[in-house]
């Protein structure tokens, strides 16, 4: 992730292995949640540069759309359509509480 009013390096959050359909930042302003054809949603941290939650939803996932006010992700796959609630409160162990 680059900084493009300096062209800073400023973080590199690996995780996933396909290409990322989605992303969208969360209400907090550090949360960012990205959706990949790999089939996982996952929320990170910026500050922390660090994943803090995974989904495995679909493993053929076609797109996806994320609403930051209630932090609702939907993804579509070959196997219809999921919708998933953010929880900004991420356990230490990347899981959600």
């Amino acid at each position: 992730m680059r900084d493009i009013g300096s062209d800073r390096f400023i973080a590199h959050l690996a995780g996933h292995t396909g290409r990322i359909l989605m992303l969208g930042f969360a209400e907090d302003g550090d949360g960012l949640v990205s959706a990949a054809a790999d089939g996982t949603v996952r929320l990170w941290s910026l500050s922390e540069q660090r994943q803090t939650a995974e989904v495995r939803v679909d493993a053929s996932l076609h797109c996806a759309g994320f609403e930051r006010a209630t932090g609702q992700v939907l993804v579509g796959s070959a196997a219809g359509v999921v919708a998933l609630t953010i929880n900004d409160q991420a356990t230490p162990d990347g899981g959600t509480r």
